[in-house]
């Protein structure tokens, strides 16, 4: 089945959707309440109950997953187990490779900023594996895999103001603003130390 990640095949189980975070839900629980194991080992962090680590595709020769009634042994599952099989190695040598890479594009310059600042780069995901038999060790196998991915966003901003800035002193603001705006800002301040003269002549008092 052609998928870039193995949440899609999980997610065409019934009862099991896909967040807007790309975390699970089983059966309307929260996505720390499945329990995720390797080979039968635990993959959940101990501190949220998340998943700890992801897998590469190509790695992964079986997944079950329980929606319904699971057995004792899986603890901190309160909707459902995700029990994932790797691949084991052979008595020939393979390798795999897969990837992909691109960028987000639109010509709605006007709703996101530097959209138009193509990367070719920016999402990049690479899937390596190596197995096959270990020599001079008779019957003995091995089968590795490793996962490069970067993403490096998708929105971005445009810096108005930071709470180092001072407000006292329009100068400090890197936006460019109209000279009535200017003038704007010098008279609420004017104002603001009148007021302030103000109030301490009648304390004074």
């Amino acid at each position: 089945m052609p998928v870039d990640k193995i949440s899609d095949v999980i997610s065409l189980q019934a009862g099991v959707v896909v967040g807007d975070d790309g975390s699970l839900h089983v059966r309307g629980g929260y996505g720390n309440e499945i329990a995720y194991t390797l080979n039968g080992i635990s993959l959940n962090d101990p501190y949220g109950n998340s998943r700890s680590i992801g897998l590469a595709t190509n790695a992964v020769k079986e997944v079950s997953v329980s929606t319904g009634t699971f057995a004792a042994q899986y603890g901190n599952a309160l909707s459902g187990v995700v029990n994932y099989v790797t691949k084991e190695g052979s008595d020939d040598y393979s390798f795999g490779l897969r990837g992909y890479m691109g960028d987000y594009i639109t010509d709605r310059t006007s709703l996101f900023n530097n959209i138009d600042d193509i990367d070719p780069l920016n999402r990049t995901r690479l899937e390596g594996t190596f197995g096959g038999p270990i020599p001079e060790i008779p019957d003995a196998k091995f089968y590795v895999s490793s996962i490069y991915e970067k993403f490096k966003g998708s929105l971005y901003g445009i810096r108005l103001y930071n709470p180092t800035d001072s407000y006292l002193s329009p100068d400090n603001f890197q936006a460019v603003m109209q000279e009535e705006e200017v003038q704007l800002i010098h008279t609420i301040l004017i104002h603001t130390a009148q007021i302030q003269m103000d109030c301490q002549q009648v304390m004074d008092r």
